[in-house]
């Protein structure tokens, strides 16, 4: 994948928070996930939903979000930043 690099002044976020930041297809997928797991979590336990919810997971996964934090971390452990 690609990081992109740009310089960050006054930014209160970690390394790793402004790594991830800039990943939006991974962002956009648990944005979607969160919303249709709020919808749920609210009573709203539809079979569409339902569907809505796994398609979702699939999608996370399909992107690597949930590989992002060991990438993001093996990428800057690379860089020489110590993770903390």
């Amino acid at each position: 994948g690609y990081l992109k690099q740009t310089a960050v002044s006054g930014s209160t976020k970690s390394v790793s928070e402004e790594a991830k930041s800039e990943m939006f297809e991974i962002n956009e997928a648990f944005a979607r996930y969160d919303e249709i797991l709020k919808r749920i979590e609210d009573g709203d336990a539809s079979e569409k939903n339902l569907d809505a919810l796994s398609n979702a997971q699939d999608d996370l996964e399909a992107v690597g979000g949930y590989t992002q934090d060991s990438e993001v971390e093996s990428v800057l452990k690379g860089l020489g930043f110590k993770s903390g």
